[in-house]
Order: C-alpha cells, then structure tokens, then sequence
C-alpha cells in the first residue's frame, strides 16, 4: 500500500513539473512586441520600448543635422503592447517613417 502512494505521489509530481516546464516555455515563445507611436502616428512595431526610444533618438539627430542649431524639435513617443503575432519593422523603416 506505501508503495502504490509512493508511485502515484512521483507520477503526480512528474505531471505537475512536467506542465510547469512546458507553460514556462510556452509563455516565453510567446513574444512580446510594441507599436510605436510618434505624435499618435503608428511608424512600426518593435520588440522592446527602449529599443525603440533609441532608434527615436537617433532618427532625431539626423532630423536636428537639417535645420538650424536653435531649431527645437518636440514629438511626443508612446507605445503600445502589439496583439498578434505581428512582425517587426525593420530599424530603416521605422527611421524612415519617423523623419516622414
């Protein structure tokens, strides 16, 4: 009688352990993703905000390099969580629409 608890205790453990393993796994495939948004204008989809902040950054000093050092250029960025499996946008598109 110890013996069946036994067996019947490890392979509830091995069930359980085993679907922790796999929703583990599961959650991190499913990938995580962000629209952009400048001036509440989607100019793509990127896989971390702060990606996204440095790519901003660096299309606006290109932007800045076109016009008088007194010119001030102010756009407001925001993000949104993407639903779906959206693909990314590529860094020269999301650059591309962010001088548009």
């Amino acid at each position: 009688m110890k013996r069946g608890k036994a067996v019947v205790s490890l392979i509830l453990c091995i069930v359980i352990l085993t679907s922790l393993v796999s929703f583990t796994m599961f959650s991190e495939n499913e990938s995580t993703a962000y629209n952009m948004y400048v001036n509440n204008i989607d100019v793509g989809i990127v896989k971390y905000a702060a990606k996204g902040l440095a790519l901003y950054d660096s299309a606006m000093n290109q932007i800045s390099k076109q016009y008088p050092k007194d010119v001030s250029i102010q756009s407001e960025v925001h993000f949104k969580e993407s639903i779906g499996g959206s693909a990314l946008t590529s860094e020269s598109q999301i650059a591309d629409a962010i001088g548009k």
